[in-house]
């Protein structure tokens, strides 16, 4: 079998297998693709067995002349290996073949020529306040209740009033999808007195679906007629078009920005543990018992901060 046959059946598997429990599609399927595409591009016609760590560093030589940051060049190649993992699976590659990419190191921090990734900053309450004078109610709104809990952008568009429990003093949020639901992870975004006050002029309207809507005259607040609702990708859109209303910012920012200011708070005056709560990281081998532990965390943490 040649590379860019395994590239197909690879793909036919993927765009199966990358799915939400709801069925809807992620993007892996198209990562894996974009990531071995590069050797596709190098050795497509090349016998699969005869696939060597010569020719994976070849193809990470090639990343690293398109422009590719190490670190994306590093996630690609692993896709690449897990492409092959597969395959061994499937019984379509010999075991060998894995065992000698897995020999491929990482590139390293100034060990290499692949340009380094410019790192994340945190962006200033007082630059969010400013952009969001150009911002619909609806989309400062938005940013005004991530930049509190640091909840990423795909949990805060799919909010519905159905999945807040505000029977407590910190109001629960619960997605109803997440990023880690297919690891039969639980998440919940806890939500203060500052996000509450936020929130609770949108919630006139309980039976509608989805708590921010998009339609500009807000006709139907929480979903229009065809459905829509906004996405991470128009969200961050919004945000950025306020970034070039108000001439006096120099620096576009993006939602993301306001997940890791609203980590950097959050560990600084709470501790790192709580941080970790509150943004839905967790080391993916802990328990159900720890899962009480985070919630309460969460709670606690938004309790004084949000």
């Amino acid at each position: 079998m040649r590379v860019v046959e395994l590239a197909k059946k690879h793909g036919e598997f993927a765009d199966l297998y990358y799915r939400k429990p709801n069925g809807r599609p992620t993007r892996e399927a198209l990562n894996c693709a974009c990531a071995f595409a590069h050797l596709v591009g190098l050795a497509g016609d090349i016998d699969v067995d005869d696939i060597c760590p010569r020719i994976l560093k070849q193809t990470r030589s090639v990343m690293i002349e398109s422009g590719l940051a190490r670190t994306t060049i590093n996630a690609r190649v692993n896709r690449i290996r897990r492409v092959f993992r597969w395959a061994v699976e499937e019984e379509l590659v010999d075991a060998g073949v894995l065992a000698r990419l897995q020999a491929v190191r990482p590139l390293l921090a100034g060990r290499s020529a692949a340009i380094e990734a410019a790192g994340m900053h945190d962006v200033s309450e007082e630059v969010v306040v400013l952009t969001c004078t150009a911002l619909s109610d609806c989309v400062a709104a938005m940013v005004g209740v991530q930049m509190l809990t640091g909840m990423r952008s795909g949990e805060l568009c799919i909010m519905r009033p159905a999945d807040l429990d505000r029977s407590e003093e910190v109001w629960i949020y619960r997605p109803f999808s997440h990023k880690s639901e297919h690891l039969g992870k639980k998440r919940l975004v806890a939500l203060g007195p500052r996000a509450q006050e936020i929130l609770t002029p949108w919630l006139k309207h309980e039976g509608d679906p989805f708590l921010f809507p998009t339609a500009a005259e807000h006709r139907w607040l929480f979903e229009n007629s065809l459905g829509n609702r906004w996405t991470p990708n128009t969200y961050r859109q919004a945000v950025r078009r306020g970034c070039e209303i108000m001439l006096q910012i120099s620096e576009y920012w993006t939602p993301l920005q306001l997940r890791h200011t609203a980590a950097t708070k959050l560990a600084k005056l709470i501790g790192p543990d709580a941080a970790r709560a509150c943004l839905g990281h967790a080391n993916l081998n802990t328990t159900g018992i720890y899962i009480e532990r985070d919630e309460q965390a969460a709670v606690d943490a938004m309790g004084l901060l949000g």
